[in-house]
């Protein structure tokens, strides 16, 4: 096989594949003689149709049938010997082939970048280190007080923190019902972190028990259904009960109720958390820096194929089919920003660790495995089912492949301390590192 590799504008590469007739004659041969015993031809019996007769009617149909079973090995093959990693499909281009010549076809694809990336022995870093105050976790234990507090029905108006249970309908422009829009027995927390805005809550303060109100509001910009987000809506609330919430006391029956030994195993429990969390979000700091500088010292263009393949995924179909034209313009752009981002570390990544001799073992897998099975409480056998049953076994040694470069990075940067910050503690992240049982 010859393969010729022309450049073309950005990562699209152009192979010409020229195959030599004892490539794929047999293939050719075979083809001629099956079809040869089924071809109905006037003035001769199936399987007596003179070869050369056959391929004169029927040559050409039966070259392209086996040329269409065989290119896409060839194509691979031909991507193998130049070692081109492909990343969109490729347009193939079959030329005119006469009996006996070599089989030439040429395949136009985009390819993942070959770049030497540069800049990172010795690089001068900041790195963000986080402080656990006892403000941190005085925070964090008044969280897990609300998320474990009982809820019991007042017959008052209602305060911000309080629960209404309550029937909403949606109304149009003109304040008339829609038919089938209502939601009923709908808990809203007034003034909760999932408020849809700020004046949806003040227009409900003061309601009581029983009553009625019809409420207007736009959706926060950040609302988490970015469907709804700076919608205005119209809505009639009809509450049933006002609730209110009562913490439980802070002691260590409360401690023990969320499977600790007492308040000061909690509170230890809770800082360990908080430290945890706040080491991994200066790892991630730090690894944001060390990439956005590599990036910049490393120019290169991301295939469009990849950005638009990441940008459809991320949208989704249930996105795409609830969101207006308007809306839906507006975020793919957003998102092709963040898509580019990615990609270029992806790719740096990569090429850091072909260039560094990084990979990962087998022994790394077994490993990988082996904390997910204790963690889990699993065997070890049904991790390894699971993982490749669901595809995952690539994504999990793409992800320790990271993680070796990564080390590999921040052993070779120069790093120097900002003072300590206060930890930024947000409710989910929070949660995570302290919330439940041990």
């Amino acid at each position: 096989m010859k393969v010729d590799v022309k450049q073309l504008p950005g990562s699209k590469r152009e192979l010409k594949v020229e195959v030599p007739p004892e490539g794929f004659q047999e293939q050719l041969e075979a083809a001629y003689k099956d079809y040869r015993t089924t071809a109905r031809v006037p003035g001769f019996r199936a399987g007596k149709v003179p070869m050369r007769l056959l391929k004169r009617r029927y040559g050409q149909a039966i070259r392209q049938s086996v040329f269409n079973k065989i290119i896409p090995d060839l194509y691979k093959e031909a991507l193998d010997s130049e070692k081109l990693v492909p990343v969109s499909d490729p347009e193939i281009t079959l030329e005119d082939y006469e009996e006996g010549q070599p089989l030439v076809f040429t395949a136009s694809v985009e390819v993942s970048p070959q770049i030497a990336v540069t800049g990172y022995e010795g690089l001068e870093v900041v790195r963000t280190v986080y402080e656990v105050t006892n403000a941190d976790v005085e925070e964090q234990i008044q969280r897990l007080r609300v998320q474990h507090a009982e809820e019991r029905s007042v017959d008052r108006p209602a305060q911000r923190g309080d629960f209404l249970l309550a029937d909403m309908q949606e109304l149009d422009r003109t304040l008339v019902p829609l038919v089938g829009q209502k939601t009923e027995n709908a808990l809203i927390e007034l003034g909760g972190a999932n408020s849809p805005a700020p004046e949806f809550d003040q227009q409900l303060e003061g309601i009581s028990p029983r009553e009625e109100r019809r409420v207007t509001f736009t959706y926060k910009d950040d609302y988490p259904d970015a469907r709804l987000a700076q919608q205005t809506r119209s809505l009639a609330v009809t509450v049933k009960e006002v609730k209110e919430r009562i913490l439980p006391k802070l002691d260590d029956e409360f401690a023990k109720d969320l499977q600790y030994d007492d308040l000061d195993d909690l509170k230890a429990k809770v800082r360990e958390g908080l430290e945890a969390q706040s080491a991994y979000l200066s790892l991630q700091g730090l690894r944001a820096e060390i990439m956005n500088r590599l990036i910049a010292a490393n120019p290169f263009q991301v295939p469009e194929s990849m950005v638009a393949r990441y940008v459809e995924r991320t949208l989704g179909d249930a996105t795409r089919a609830n969101i207006s034209p308007e809306r839906l313009a507006e975020f793919r752009n957003k998102i092709r920003d963040q898509a580019v981002e990615s990609i270029k570390s992806y790719i740096i990544l990569q090429s850091i660790a072909e260039a560094e001799g990084l990979e990962v073992t087998q022994e790394d897998v077994d490993r990988k495995v082996n904390e997910l099975a204790e963690a889990n409480d699993m065997g070890v056998n049904e991790v390894k089912r699971s993982l490749t049953k669901d595809n995952r076994l690539e994504k999990l040694k793409e992800s320790l492949l990271d993680d070796k470069v990564w080390e590999f990075l921040i052993q070779r940067v120069r790093i120097k301390d900002a003072p300590p910050a206060r930890l930024w503690v947000s409710r989910q992240g929070a949660e995570a590192a302290g919330g439940g049982t041990r």
